[in-house]
């Protein structure tokens, strides 16, 4: 294997390779993997970055042992080289004094240079969180329907237990039945799991930018099989005990259903189906949350025309392309690009905002016009950018002195509030560059959607100086009519533009909102089955509650009730377990605020619009599901239901 690289090539053995499920420890998966001894090769690269990767040593060093050991080496480094460029990587910028180390686990990935995904690794917690809240109901529907069983054997129990069958043999015929049913449901859950394995790639593959496996393994069988035995033996042994306690006297005689029914069961179902809805309203207004930020995150202003704009990454240094081919590149590929009919302008810059690539940055000792403080290290992020860039991505100039072209040097309005107090800073100069201000630009997000603009200085050049830069296009036509035609145009230029690849703004921002995307989407799915089996499981709560109580209607309305009194009787004893369940779901939601205000953006965690609009959803379900029963209680035949046992 050869590598080539401005200073020559480089050979290499291949020892090994990777298998094809393993994309490495980063959001980006590696074409090769080169031991750390070849860095004097590497090192005068751009951006070079080191992922570093260890293994603790079992029992014998805690991971709060390692992370002090960490935070020791950190320190000194920063003593030592106190904001200079270190040694050998000239173009990495100053090692920041205050800079320390994070232990991570590997298993939580990793996401750009090495930095702690601690937004994704939230909506992982929020997502199982979900996950265990939907088993939850599942439990609350499988005890029910164990418990209706129950009631609908009560005077088999009581001949049971009147042939001397003891209590513990008839809970643990209950309990069987309910870890058959499980395991059943769970055997049906592996085969569908299985199956819609293959499509999980195809709603969530979009999400990510590395390959998506999802294949059932037998760690996550067994894990399965071990939940399907704990959510049996918890939905199954306590309406098993309740319906062994049945009192063998009244269980024969005839007429005591009902009384036994509301007095002893129907407080356990009652508690069931109120935790169902709870459950649903916690999820439901945590999928409100979601998508209401979702939202917001959608709506920012990035400060930039981000519609009918292309971005195309340039990367040279490792193709044996010497500056002056490059610069000589650009400007054929920038003359082709303005020919072509669908394009408006062309231009360049070594970082486009919001693509997840740092700016660069320069450690000063002075800035003219600002007075450091004592122990303030000043580091200013630069940008370097063509002469039409702002114009291209629709960001105006405040203020502007001179030439438009050439070389100059401009700030953002975040630099001269930062450093300027907001004065004029025209004639002045910035860290070692030896042109002054000579013009303000307009703020726009650089960093992500939820980060503000921060200082920034822009140093305009004709053509790019380095290997790495990025191509932006503005195009009169739909980007997606017009890319084709620019990567056509590109590869012409130059073989080694065969591998380029062009993406919309749009579809960058998109990116960015892979986590807020994918939690609302699962939340939003887990809230809605959730609430389906809810209103399902009171549904069948409140059906059996007007079964049981058919004799009690009808005389009822034998002695004069209305109609409309029996189905306001209904609806209320279904709108307390609402209430119930309504005042649970709130004190679970003021619990998990914490865990989730972190990925929310413009949104509080008690926001009342989500509120109501969530508690609006609820009880309209909730209203069905009690209506069609009590509808149905309120059309009984009085002479008919007397006659019922």
């Amino acid at each position: 294997m050869v590598l080539k690289q401005p200073k020559g090539e480089h050979s290499f053995t291949v020892i090994g390779v990777a298998p094809p499920t393993f994309t490495g420890l980063e959001q980006f998966t590696p074409d090769v993997w080169i031991p750390s001894c070849m860095e004097p090769i590497f090192k005068d690269s751009q951006q070079v970055s080191f992922r570093m990767v260890a293994r603790l040593a079992g029992d014998k060093v805690s991971r709060l042992q390692t992370q002090h050991q960490l935070d020791e080496i950190t320190r000194e480094l920063g003593t030592r080289y106190h904001g200079a460029p270190l040694p050998g990587y000239p173009h990495e910028g100053g090692f920041q004094k205050d800079l320390r180390a994070r232990l991570i686990s590997a298993g939580r990935g990793t996401l750009g240079p090495f930095q702690p995904t601690s937004r994704s690794w939230t909506a992982s917690v929020v997502m199982a969180v979900a996950v265990g809240l939907g088993l939850l109901v599942a439990c609350a529907n499988v005890a029910n329907l164990i418990l209706v069983r129950g009631l609908r054997r009560r005077h088999e129990i009581g001949v049971k237990l009147s042939l001397g069958a003891s209590r513990a043999r008839l809970m643990g015929e209950f309990a069987t039945e309910s870890i058959l049913l499980t395991i059943a449901g769970g055997i049906f859950g592996l085969i569908l799991a299985g199956w819609a394995g293959k499509s999980v790639p195809l709603l969530y593959g979009s999400f990510f930018n590395f390959p998506l496996h999802v294949t059932l393994e037998p760690r996550v069988i067994i894990f399965t099989l071990f939940l399907v035995i704990v959510t049996s033996l918890l939905s199954g042994l306590v309406p098993a005990w309740q319906a062994s306690l049945v009192d063998v006297s009244s269980a024969l005689k005839s007429g005591a259903q009902t009384e036994w029914t509301k007095h002893r069961l129907f407080n356990l179902r009652g508690i069931l189906v109120t935790t169902q809805i709870g459950v649903s309203l916690l999820l439901l207004f945590g999928a409100g949350l979601a998508a209401r930020s979702f939202g917001k995150l959608n709506s920012v202003d990035t400060g930039f025309n981000n519609r009918d704009l292309v971005i195309i990454p340039i990367n040279l240094e490792d193709q044996g392309i010497a500056p002056e081919l490059a610069r000589s590149l650009y400007r054929v590929i920038a003359e082709r690009f303005e020919g072509l009919p669908g394009v408006k302008s062309v231009s360049f810059s070594d970082g486009f905002p919001l693509s997840g690539r740092g700016l660069s940055s320069e450690p000063v000792k002075t800035l003219e016009g600002y007075e450091l403080r004592s122990g303030e290290e000043l580091v200013i992020h630069t940008m370097e950018v063509g002469p039409t860039f702002f114009e291209t991505i629709g960001v105006a100039l405040v203020e502007s002195q001179g030439p438009g072209r050439g070389t100059r040097v401009l700030v953002n309005q975040s630099f001269l509030r930062r450093f300027w107090a907001g004065k004029p800073g025209f004639g002045r100069r910035v860290g070692m560059f030896p042109l002054p201000v000579t013009g303000i630009v307009r703020d726009f997000l650089c960093d992500d959607l939820r980060t503000p603009p921060k200082p920034i200085r822009f140093v305009q050049q004709d053509v790019p100086s380095g290997l790495s830069f990025t191509l932006v296009v503005r195009t009169k036509l739909p980007p997606d009519t017009v890319l084709p035609s620019l990567l056509r145009e590109l590869r012409s230029v130059h073989s080694v533009f065969g591998s380029a690849s062009a993406q919309t703004v749009r579809q960058l921002i998109g990116q960015s909102l892979e986590t807020e995307h994918l939690v609302t989407v699962t939340l939003a799915a887990f809230s809605a089955v959730s609430t389906f089996f809810a209103c399902l499981g009171l549904y069948g709560v409140i059906s059996y509650l007007v079964l049981h109580r058919t004799r009690e209607i009808g005389i009822r309305i034998a002695l004069g009730a209305a109609r409309s009194q029996i189905l306001k009787l209904i609806l209320g004893q279904g709108f307390l377990y609402a209430a119930g369940g309504s005042a649970l779901g709130i004190a679970g939601i003021f619990a998990f605020s914490r865990l989730f205000g972190t990925l929310l953006f413009g949104v509080s965690p008690g926001d009342p619009a989500t509120v109501f609009t969530v508690a609006l959803a609820l009880w309209s379900a909730i209203l069905i599901a009690c209506y069609l029963p009590a509808r149905r209680a309120a059309s009984i035949e009085p002479m008919l239901a007397i006659r019922t046992v």
